[in-house]
């Protein structure tokens, strides 16, 4: 209910700052002494909703919470789209790309908007952008998109066109089989259409399709960094050379058991959890937080985006509940590290805690409770 200087963005943005200041006046000091004093959250709520002045402002407050998001608009995604095809007409392919991304992230899903595109604004959208990625030679971000234009609904009549897109992709992807199972839907759909000169191409391509596959290309991955004399079997995340140690007057702390050479590796583990600081939410992606070349859009709201369908599919199980409140808690000042406390629970299914308090109780194993306290 009060919120410390640790949990405010500014002083000068946002109302949080404001809204503290109000109840900490209305409540006075020696109200603030014994909600200080409240050990239990319970006890804080109750201290709260006793005195009728603090009462007062936090219901008028939270009366007024309402969803607040930068939502989709299928007239502005057709207009960044005719922008961006006007754009790609012209051999202007960064121009374009800037368009047709903008109009993917605020282009609505299927169905929400008819009055536009009939629906479909979306998958033409992203077919757009799939024209400007092989243009750039970006065939990974040009077969997905022709894949998620597919997915979302794309008209019948530019179905046969994503998939020589995609045939396309496969083969300067250097990907034979998957070329080849796409070459043969190209083939078999021109053949329905009585497109003579396109099953011609697509079954000469087939025919000796080793000869269309571009050149493989060195696989540029980098594998994680191998901690030193391995992990450790008490702390996860730790080298073995490692060990936690505890005192009266440095409490918990680690030691070295060995001698260590210069660039040792000690330690490395994944978040718990982590997000991305507000003011990149336009630009990098919300999962894995790379820059974004090409944006995945969000199925409600339009301030946040992903860098490919994995990404979106992995961020959508807690972007769903965090979506339609987001601007709401950038614009009330509050800092990522609200963000931060509610990516803990928003992360993970009900299911999930009520196991995690389980094992507590029960002193049973858990991914989380895996770290050994015995300490030297």
């Amino acid at each position: 209910w009060i919120c410390s200087s640790l949990t405010l963005q500014s002083e000068q943005k946002g109302f949080f700052q404001t809204y503290a200041e109000t109840v900490l006046t209305s409540g006075g000091q020696e109200w603030l002494t014994t909600f200080a004093k409240s050990k239990i959250d319970r006890d804080r709520i109750l201290c709260c909703l006793n005195h009728p002045k603090v009462r007062d402002v936090v219901r008028c407050t939270l009366s007024n919470v309402q969803k607040l998001f930068r939502s989709k608009s299928g007239k502005f995604a057709k207009d960044k789209r005719d922008e961006a095809e006007h754009y790609f007409s012209k051999g202007k392919i960064p121009q374009a790309a800037l368009c047709a991304n903008i109009s993917v992230a605020r282009a609505p899903f299927p169905g929400v908007d008819k009055s536009v595109d009939q629906g479909l604004t979306l998958p033409l959208s992203l077919r757009t952008r799939c024209k400007v990625m092989f243009a750039s030679q970006d065939y990974k971000s040009a077969l997905e998109d022709a894949q998620l234009a597919l997915k979302h609904k794309l008209p019948d009549e530019l179905k046969l066109e994503a998939y020589i897109v995609m045939s396309e992709c496969y083969l300067k992807m250097n990907d034979k089989e998957k070329a080849r199972i796409s070459w043969t839907i190209v083939s078999k759909m021109a053949e329905l259409v009585q497109n003579t000169d396109l099953k011609t191409k697509a079954d000469s391509i087939l025919s000796n399709l080793d000869e269309h596959l571009s050149p493989s290309k060195d696989d540029t991955s980098v594998d994680p960094p191998e901690l030193y004399e391995g992990e450790s079997r008490a702390i996860p995340g730790t080298s073995s050379a490692m060990s936690m140690r505890r005192s009266k007057d440095k409490g918990r702390y680690m030691v070295a058991n060995e001698r260590l050479p210069v660039g040792a590796i000690l330690t490395s583990e994944e978040p718990y959890a982590s997000v991305l600081n507000f003011d990149k939410q336009n630009n990098h992606c919300l999962h894995c937080y790379t820059r974004l070349k090409r944006v995945v859009p969000c199925p409600t709201c339009s301030g946040v985006a992903y860098c490919s369908a994995p990404c979106a599919n992995a961020g959508q199980v807690y972007h769903q509940w965090e979506c339609q409140f987001m601007e709401l808690m950038i614009g009330s000042g509050m800092s990522v590290n609200a963000a931060l406390s509610m990516r803990m629970i928003t992360q993970s299914p009900v299911e999930y805690f009520l196991q995690l308090v389980d094992a507590i109780r029960n002193n049973d194993e858990h991914p989380h409770l895996k770290v050994s306290f015995h300490m030297k």
